[in-house]
């Protein structure tokens, strides 16, 4: 994996994982929204119901039931239960609670309910299972000098619905966002390696005939510029170094020219004075000692020569005849 990969990597999953958070509370908070204006609306209609109901309750005779239709329109929407103060005495249901039976939350709390009810009973946009999910908020409500316990509920199906719109529309929503993400951060990955990938083209170029060479560094205090300079200074170091070298070299094979050459000088004196005795030393040891001083120089002449090509950075190719340097290494061993 490479450097650019890695930090769009890095990039992807710090913006993933912030954009995940802030899904999740703004998800939380649409979730939560719609219950509690449920709760709201559901306190509103327990209390206009009281109200009602402790109004008709001075027309109606006592222990006569008192008809929905007559104080409130439009309750065939909410299932309703009024109770007396004491909570036993039922004084009121609505029609879905005549039709449907819900088990009843615990006093002054709200709770989320699942019930199965048949479509050809009454159609409550159930689903496919005939589950209809209720609100429903279970509290005391004061009109008055009067006191009632008031359940009321109401179908949610309709919201359920929206509510997993809303979380599929979160979903992809981060997933449209990640993929946008990994194309901006590789896009941006590119533009902070852009100076290593410049670097790394310039240090190619500088090779042991080319270590005069240097990368450019700018003025700014980055990372990549304290890189270059670091680069610099080893370049330098092996400059100073391989111009050592090879001026050792060549110093070498100079100071090497003279006593060779006085080497053979002296041979070729002994062996063109006949009167003068050679202790042990015939001709063709003669011989043969002229021609290894003569292969001396001839390497510390070649040595002498690699030398100067190596300071001057220049070489002429020309074809070698391989037979000829064959035997010419046969006859040197």
């Amino acid at each position: 994996m490479t450097v650019r990969q890695k930090i769009t990597l890095l990039i992807t999953a710090a913006g993933f994982l912030s954009s995940l958070v802030f899904s999740c509370i703004i998800l939380w908070e649409l979730i939560e929204q719609p219950f509690r204006i449920i709760d709201s609306e559901l306190k509103a209609v327990s209390q206009r119901t009281a109200a009602i109901v402790s109004k008709e309750q001075t027309i109606w005779k006592k222990g006569d039931p008192i008809p929905h239709e007559s104080f409130f329109a439009g309750d065939e929407h909410y299932w309703l239960k009024i109770y007396d103060q004491a909570g036993k005495a039922l004084i009121y249901q609505s029609y879905l609670a005549k039709l449907i039976k819900i088990e009843e939350p615990p006093l002054d709390s709200s709770t989320t309910v699942s019930v199965i009810i048949p479509r050809n009973k009454i159609n409550l946009r159930q689903d496919r299972k005939n589950e209809v999910t209720f609100r429903m908020r279970n509290a005391r409500v004061s009109f008055g000098e009067k006191t009632f316990r008031v359940c009321a509920g109401r179908p949610m199906e309709k919201l359920e619905e929206e509510l997993w719109d809303v979380l599929i529309g979160v979903v992809s929503g981060l997933v449209f966002s990640v993929l946008v993400l990994i194309a901006i951060s590789y896009f941006v990955a590119g533009i902070i390696l852009r100076p290593v990938r410049l670097m790394d083209d310039q240090a190619k170029d500088i090779s042991e005939k080319h270590l005069d060479r240097r990368i450019p560094v700018s003025a700014g205090p980055d990372e990549f510029n304290a890189l270059a300079r670091t680069l610099n200074q080893v370049f330098e170091r092996l400059e100073h170094a391989f111009t050592r070298q090879k001026q050792l070299l060549a110093d070498a094979s100079h100071e090497l020219k003279t006593p060779l050459t006085m080497m053979r000088l002296a041979l070729d004196e002994r062996q063109s004075s006949p009167d003068e005795t050679h202790s042990g030393l015939n001709g063709e040891n003669f011989a043969w000692l002229t021609e290894q001083v003569l292969r001396m120089e001839r390497l510390v002449k070649n040595l002498l020569d690699l030398s100067s090509l190596e300071i001057k950075g220049t070489i002429k190719k020309d074809p070698v005849d391989v037979a000829n340097l064959l035997v010419s290494l046969i006859q040197d061993y």
